[in-house]
């Protein structure tokens, strides 16, 4: 989970269901209960006593006493303590356990509006009169306020912690859940763009062969619909064919299921007909995915068309074999020039060799003659 990320405690409470837990509380130990978070709002509660909320919290002279009392009993609770009792400046006492998720503390769980003591009613009929409360009224009021025990308000303490604490972890659950949602639908939009954006196509299976997805570079090759097809129907569902008819379907030798069958595929050719189109020609590497407890769950197989490769090295071949005929019957045409070349200058060499000898012969001849 985000450490970083900020929560309001009003955006994590499920005010409903935290009621229900409150009023059961209530009607079991007589106390009642209210969750503030920092800024004093009241989040769920039990209810209130009537000296609270017909007299205290309506007037603005004891409703700033409660606010202040309040602000008190928060500021202590962010000191460290795990609960802390209080008697409030209208004379009530109040008890207040923290609400600390991830070391965080968002709020407080209250309880209170009880006395440990019997009442000082000097107290309270010169707050009456100070707040321009009907005094006998008032004083009924307070007469509904429950006596406990220390030991009853520590029995009721502890329970509120660890009812606190249960909130607590309830809360950071749905807090982590929450935050793994969110980065779980984060990091499946970004591996879904990359899976969409590879100009390779991925085709993957389950283990009993069910084509489960592909990217669009899949369905550019062979437009492929998205639905979950067997993968030994998809091929004639598609009317796939090797050069030679034999539908893909008929053979083992698809990378598909050799991934599946074999556990690796590697730089494997394979040449498709898709209906109604020219031949394409793919490598393809692929092998089957397995759990840690060495369980098949399916195989992968990537696919790279290399069709327009295929031609250019086609091309290629073609037009080395034409260079070589073409160098082999100009080397011919050579070699039967030379031999014309060499056939005159023998005859050429050969007939100045008989000139020079008819002028010796004339050369002697006129010396034998005296000419």
């Amino acid at each position: 989970m985000n450490n970083n990320m900020k929560y309001k405690l009003q955006d994590l409470i499920d005010s409903e269901r935290i009621n229900i837990l409150l009023d059961l509380f209530h009607k079991t130990t007589g106390f009642l209960t209210a969750i503030l978070d920092l800024e004093g709002n009241v989040l769920s509660k039990s209810g209130w006593r009537e000296i609270c909320t017909d007299f205290h919290r309506v007037n603005p002279k004891s409703c700033k006493k409660c606010i202040l009392s309040d602000t008190i009993l928060s500021r202590q609770m962010a000191e460290g303590e795990k609960y802390h009792s209080y008697k409030c400046l209208n004379g009530l006492v109040d008890v207040a356990v923290p609400i600390i998720i991830d070391s965080e503390h968002l709020g407080n769980l209250f309880t209170g509006q009880f006395l440990f003591d019997e009442p000082d009613l000097d107290f309270f009929r010169n707050q009456a009169n100070e707040c321009g409360f009907d005094e006998e009224t008032y004083m009924n009021a307070l007469q509904k306020v429950p006596i406990v025990s220390e030991e009853e308000a520590k029995n009721a303490m502890d329970f509120m912690l660890n009812m606190t604490l249960l909130f607590c972890d309830i809360t950071k659950q749905k807090m982590e859940r929450k935050q793994s949602e969110i980065l779980l639908l984060e990091e499946k939009k970004y591996l879904e763009a990359v899976f969409n954006s590879l100009s390779e196509g991925i085709v993957s299976c389950d283990e009993n062969g069910i084509l489960t997805r592909f990217n669009n570079a899949t369905v550019e090759f062979h437009g492929l619909p998205k639905q979950s097809i067997p993968a030994n129907k998809w091929a004639k569902h598609y009317n796939l064919y090797y050069p030679d008819g034999i539908t893909l379907m008929q053979n083992e030798d698809v990378p598909l299921f050799r991934a599946l069958k074999e556990g690796i595929v590697k730089d494997a050719e394979i040449t498709i007909i898709p209906k109604n189109e020219k031949a394409k020609t793919f490598i393809t590497n692929g092998q089957r995915i397995i759990d840690a407890d060495g369980n098949s769950l399916g195989a992968v197989v990537a696919i790279h068309d290399i069709t327009e490769r295929k031609k250019a090295e086609k091309e290629l071949t073609n037009y080395r074999k034409n260079l070589e005929e073409i160098i082999k019957k100009r080397t011919l045409e050579l070699e039967e020039k030379n031999k014309k070349l060499d056939k005159l200058n023998k005859v050429f060499v050969g007939r100045e060799i008989r000139m020079a000898e008819l002028k010796k012969e004339i050369k002697k001849m006129k010396e034998n003659n005296n000419f």
